[in-house]
């Protein structure tokens, strides 16, 4: 169990010149740059760093270790390599399994001492299997975010058999991403105050799988308010058993046969990332779309989650989903999160639950024949990115998106959002009107 400790004191400047900006960590200096949007926002980015040690070798299928404090100005100005995705595929030339990396879009201050920022935590989506930071960039961001008093940090974690390979065993437990993502937010809670960021107000956000990972910290203490759009940690390709098989298919595939855990893992530790490419082909399959992902592991998840829920602290939280989130939607994403929904509000937690039916016809082509507020819809209004294709933001975009983002960040900062929604709804229903 990953638990916060106390802040230690570090040195609270932030040196800044026409072409980099210096913080002091607890692991050491890092230096970053200033930006200005062409929406005139400033903010001072930290590119590319290290939470946890490179996870190779003999750390390849273990728990994230603590980074190894470095000497003189770690560089943080260019964007770390994305994890490796469960197959060839979907690899890029900056892929790597060094890859526990986070970034840090910051609020530019004089005194950041005196007028702290609240910090959220995005963790990407990709089925457990692809995604990485680089994709949600930093502008947008700045503009949506930071220009609201927002600190935001984007952070990476194991994915595919590299984040989630288990044998059903203690010795080869699995869910090695979701303590990648707890040791992402544990380095947070103990630095972000150096780069002006609230150690007592973070709040994590994420879609899709990142959404059924904010979930699953929800009933963890790692974390204390939650944003989950699109994604439930009930949800069938966030957890389950799937992934023992897949172990198993896969260590027959190259030839790590043993019947002990300790030596079937250390097998897979010698084979390189294009034997793994290999042999995961053929262990992919069936109705679950995240073979490797999550399981009750006895450790991360110690009970049934339902359990979890019923004994973990009410933490405030925000469920969300689009209206066609999928052809499968209802048995992959609106049940579970429902279901997760009344779970929690039966045990007296705080839950705003919102349901988007927006949508922008340009956003698809022409001959689809459905059209409608589709999974990762949130995407252009909080990052100022199109996941399918490229359209400019009407005035009704204008207006949902400002209601997401003050729903959102008001809820960062104080845990509270049905103001916000009082007064940004019949904006909304009559910008929506015009565009009718």
């Amino acid at each position: 169990m990953i638990v916060f400790i106390e802040i230690v004191l570090l040195l609270l400047t932030i040196s800044v010149n026409a072409e980099d900006v210096i913080v002091t960590t607890k692991y050491g200096q890092v230096r970053g740059f200033p930006i200005q949007t062409t929406g005139g926002h400033k903010a001072n980015i930290f590119l590319g760093i290290p939470y946890a040690a490179p996870p190779v070798n003999e750390l390849r299928f273990e728990k994230p270790t603590e980074p190894e404090p470095w000497e003189g100005v770690l560089n943080a100005t260019e964007f770390a390599p994305t994890c490796l995705p469960h197959d060839r595929t979907a690899k890029n030339n900056h892929s790597s399994e060094d890859c526990l990396y986070l970034n840090i879009i910051a609020p530019s201050k004089e005194n950041i001492t005196a007028n702290k920022s609240a910090v959220m935590i995005w963790i990407h989506g990709g089925a457990y299997c692809v995604g990485g930071a680089v994709q949600y960039g930093y502008t947008g961001i700045t503009d949506n975010f930071v220009s609201r008093d927002i600190l935001v940090v984007t952070i990476q974690y194991r994915l595919g058999p590299y984040g989630f390979l288990s044998d059903g065993t203690s010795e080869f437990a699995g869910n090695y991403g979701l303590w990648d993502q707890s040791a992402a937010i544990k380095f947070v809670k103990e630095n972000i105050e150096a780069f002006g960021g609230d150690p007592e107000h973070i709040t994590l956000f994420g879609s899709s799988a990142g959404g059924g990972s904010v979930d699953a910290h929800t009933i963890s203490p790692h974390s204390n308010s939650f944003i989950s759009m699109s994604g439930s940690a009930l949800s069938p390709w966030a957890y389950g058993e799937e992934v023992v098989k897949v172990t198993k298919d896969l260590s027959n595939a190259l030839n790590c046969t043993d019947t002990e855990s300790k030596a079937v893992k250390s097998c897979l530790r010698a084979k390189t990332s294009d034997q793994i490419f290999d042999a995961v082909g053929p262990s992919r399959y069936g109705f679950n779309i995240a073979p490797y992902a999550p399981r009750i592991d006895g450790d991360f998840y110690p009970k049934e989650l339902q359990k979890l829920v019923d004994e973990a602290p009410a933490k405030p939280t925000i469920i969300g989903l689009v209206e066609k989130e999928a052809l499968v939607s209802d048995a992959m994403f609106n049940i579970p999160c429902l279901k997760m929904k009344e779970l929690k509000m039966n045990n007296n937690w705080p839950v705003w639950f919102y349901f988007n039916i927006h949508y922008n016809p340009d956003a698809y082509t022409r001959d689809l024949p459905v059209k409608g507020a589709t999974h990762l819809d949130e995407y252009p209004y909080l990052f100022d990115i199109t996941p399918y294709k490229h359209f400019d933001l009407n005035e009704a975009d204008r207006s949902v998106q400002k209601l997401l983002l003050d729903a959102f960040t008001s809820f960062a900062k104080n845990g509270l959002v049905i103001k916000v929604i009082n007064r940004s709804v019949q904006e909304l229903i009559e910008a929506a009107g015009k565009h009718s």
